[in-house]
């Protein structure tokens, strides 16, 4: 029953509210996101433009300017305001219902009298698809229902949705903000499409009618017939480019790897001797027989920075840039370089530069019959040799566009290899003990395995993580 009153609800808005007909259906109607000139004489020329350009929505965000609002009122425009409330979890709705519903309604009722303002976006980019979502949300859409002929809406990355009707979005947004010819290919997809409204930034349209004459020829005519043809230009979209620095880094990183094996002549045996004879190699290790800790510590570095990789990879399968900016609005802390893909780059080389360094004095100190730190850094660290193959295997299959189930199945290899480094080097340093053997193993790699198990239930029983995490992955 629901669901019929839900659909019934939708259709009804599209009908009563926008006035789309069945034939409009087929194709969409086209919509700006439009930026508020400065000056109002400004404003009446863009206007003119949208009109004469085939526009029939008009979406601006709060506050809109009492002029501005004023001359929409006597144009035929639909118009849409987008209120504040950004990057919202169900937590927060619910947390802070109050607040957020005084704030909310005080803003619908500033616009309560322009009879052209047909939908108000409550939300954007918000946890509107959690399961949750329509039961927290129920009181705000009980308390704005005495707003007349307005509809309510959010928008999520570039969707527009009914709140009545979060499966189903009712527009598409093509978020350029200045024109380009390939622009059009994805313009010219939208309005071949299924889709009600396809909205594009203000400055986009008014750049596109300009630069390119064969665009506004065809709005016109569409507006005339609603039969949408484009003739596009010969410049083809480019195909998504990628970090072109982890190749670099990546190939730095083996440039390194040769150097040192070139230079120090311990580093081929011990890789070798770790993987192919890992019982002499911790004997020489242990009777001090192998003494330097320059390839340990340069291997811990290198560790970091794959990690560092590892990281920006998976978070850019996860998370789209909008995404990005909802992780980082929930945690402000993070952003090393800014509200940007490439802060979990450096979030990750300091992570496990600290975890490593916290990990070596955590084997080294209760070791009393280890001598040497340097003895701890090369059985800690001789497991790290296999990132560059691992890392090396990732970036490729990330470049050649594998699945996010791929991506994230190598990333979590990486992690085992990790956590494997530390208990693996707890082992070895305990083989020449000749008492406290248990009661060493049991403070490493014991209280290593309680505190990984009590991390790792707190992430997974955290609810505002997770749904800051779900959020950032929805968007």
């Amino acid at each position: 029953m629901r669901v019929i009153t839900t659909y019934l609800n939708t259709a009804l808005l599209i009908f009563f509210l926008f006035g789309i007909n069945t034939k409009a259906l087929a194709q969409p109607a086209l919509g700006v996101v439009w930026d508020q000139p400065e000056t109002l004489k400004e404003a009446q020329s863009e206007l003119d433009l949208f009109a004469g350009s085939g526009v029939e929505y008009i979406e601006l965000s709060h506050p809109v300017n009492n002029d501005i609002l004023s001359l929409l009122d006597s144009t035929s425009f639909t118009v849409f305001v987008r209120l504040q409330p950004e990057f919202l979890t169900v937590s927060d709705l619910a947390e802070n219902k109050d607040e957020y519903l005084s704030q909310l309604t005080s803003d619908v009722n500033r616009y309560r009298n322009y009879t052209n303002i047909r939908g108000i976006g409550l939300l954007s980019n918000s946890q509107i698809s959690h399961p949750d979502f329509d039961e927290i949300f129920l009181p705000f859409m009980e308390s704005l229902a005495s707003v007349p002929n307005t509809s309510f809406y959010a928008f999520n990355a570039d969707k527009w949705y009914y709140l009545d009707n979060t499966d189903q979005h009712f527009a598409i947004y093509l978020p350029h903000l200045s024109f380009a010819e390939t622009d059009l290919y994805r313009f010219n997809e939208l309005m071949n499409s299924k889709n009600s409204l396809v909205f594009v930034n203000s400055n986009w349209l008014i750049q596109a009618v300009k630069n390119y004459t064969e665009l506004s020829q065809s709005i016109v005519e569409y507006k005339q017939n609603k039969n949408w043809q484009l003739a596009l230009p010969d410049t083809k979209p480019e195909p998504s480019s990628f970090p072109n620095w982890l190749v670099l880094l990546l190939l730095l990183s083996w440039l390194g790897l040769s150097v040192q094996i070139r230079f120090l002549p311990y580093i081929r045996p011990m890789l070798i001797r770790y993987f192919l004879a890992h019982r002499f190699f911790v004997d020489d290790i242990l009777h001090y027989r192998e003494r330097a800790a320059l390839g340990g510590i340069l291997l811990m570095i290198q560790h970091a920075i794959f990690s560092g990789m590892m990281l920006f990879m998976s978070a850019k399968v996860l998370f789209s840039t909008v995404g990005v900016e909802a992780f980082f609005h929930h945690l402000p802390a993070l952003a090393i370089t800014g509200s940007n893909h490439v802060s979990f780059f450096f979030l990750g080389v300091l992570a496990v530069l600290i975890t490593q360094v916290i990990a070596l004095f955590w084997l080294y100190l209760p070791a009393k019959h280890i001598e040497h730190f340097s003895q701890t850094i090369n059985l800690y660290s001789g497991l790290f040799f296999i990132d560059f193959i691992l890392a090396t295997i990732t970036l490729t299959l990330y470049i050649t566009g594998f699945g996010v189930t791929t991506l994230l199945s190598m990333a979590l290899v990486f992690v085992v290899i990790w956590y494997a480094a530390f208990n693996i080097a707890a082992v070895d340093m305990s083989k020449n003990m000749a008492q406290g053997k248990l009661t060493y193993l049991l403070f490493t790699i014991g209280l290593h395995a309680i505190i990984s198990i009590g991390l790792l239930t707190y992430l997974l029983t955290s609810t505002d993580l997770i749904q800051v995490l779900q959020l950032a992955a929805s968007l």
